[in-house]
């Protein structure tokens, strides 16, 4: 990771993308510690996930994801009713796409954003491997 010391007097604002999302968790209310630590656990796998993907190139200073929305899915849900909603979500993605409303650069950045969300999610609860073996088989 690279960062310009002349641009910015404090070192810490090159990890601002890291901070926000944490500090965010935190100021969210909640009765259990249980989430907010599964979602830490989230966030920890997306940075991760970004540091692998740098190859020694500069981080870019773009936050991470908050959205937790296919870990709450996965909580409450049964495997045909997530595989349902990812399935309206894609063809309205490539409806899109087929209007030129949206790029394919957009339909790779939602897959590959899909991948990194399953394989963070399995890194929060490896006992969830048995439902995305559901969700693809659906």
């Amino acid at each position: 990771m690279n960062f310009d010391a002349s641009s910015s007097p404090n070192p810490s604002d090159a990890l601002q993308f890291l901070f926000d999302p944490i500090r965010e968790q935190f100021q969210q209310q909640s009765s259990s510690v249980l989430p907010i630590t599964q979602r830490l656990l989230i966030l920890e796998a997306r940075f991760n996930l970004r540091m692998e993907n740098t190859n020694g190139r500069s981080l870019d200073d773009t936050p991470l994801s908050t959205d937790f929305t296919l870990w709450e899915n996965v909580q409450k849900g049964r495997p045909e009713e997530l595989a349902r909603s990812i399935t309206q979500s894609v063809r309205r993605l490539f409806s899109l796409l087929s209007h030129g409303e949206r790029s394919m650069e957009d339909v790779l950045e939602d897959q590959s954003n899909l991948s990194n969300d399953v394989w963070a999610c399995l890194n929060v609860h490896r006992s969830h491997g048995n439902y995305f073996m559901k969700l693809a088989e659906v």
